[in-house]
């Protein structure tokens, strides 16, 4: 199951460790690389992003695979996502700010998608690190409405966690007091 989903390093980072979990994600994309390219991105994306959560840049042992880029004729998913692997030895930020103009692009694309809680929370993180406030609500709202409507709610506390980032700078302090609060109370319910 590892090679085809990573879904235990999604288990381990958020009962575990964030660094284990990230390393069995980032394995589990280098496993399947040769084979499955689109999937092994999907992995390697969710795990850099873990970089974003705590985990820390990831080791060259564990980014020790290539992944071509996708055509311009590969799925608008894929090509929305493949912005947020590139240059992975770096913090999200640092990373985020080299690439300004694929990242844009990303957010394009995106507005073309249905909703998909990976590209969301990436382009979120993206747009964050840009300063982009408009598409970090936007980014996060989405993926806050694809939470609630699934009961995911460790979604539903990471997108309302993040929502102030896009709030507060835009003088949206109500709503970023309140999704700040509701998170906050989902967490003590929760724990």
């Amino acid at each position: 199951m590892r090679t085809s989903t990573g879904f235990p390093g999604r288990i381990e980072w958020n009962v575990g460790s964030l660094q284990t979990g990230q390393r069995i994600v980032l394995q589990a994309a280098r496993d399947v690389a040769g084979a499955d390219s689109v999937r092994a991105l999907e992995m390697a994306v969710l795990g850099t992003t873990l970089a974003t959560f705590g985990a820390g840049t990831a080791s060259s042992e564990d980014l020790d695979f290539y992944l071509p880029p996708p055509a311009d004729r590969a799925p608008a998913r894929l090509r929305c996502l493949a912005p947020c692997w590139k240059d992975t030895s770096t913090s999200g930020a640092a990373r985020c700010a080299r690439q300004p103009p694929a990242l844009r692009q990303a957010f394009l694309i995106a507005e073309t998608l249905p909703a998909d809680a990976d590209p969301l929370a990436n382009l979120g993180t993206g747009a964050m690190h840009l300063g982009d406030h408009e598409i970090t609500r936007r980014s996060y709202g989405g993926l806050l409405a694809l939470a609630r409507d699934a009961g995911a709610v460790t979604t539903v506390v990471l997108a309302l966690a993040r929502l102030p980032a896009g709030d507060v700078p835009a003088g949206q302090w109500s709503a970023a007091d309140a999704a700040a609060d509701e998170a906050l109370v989902l967490v003590l319910t929760l724990t």
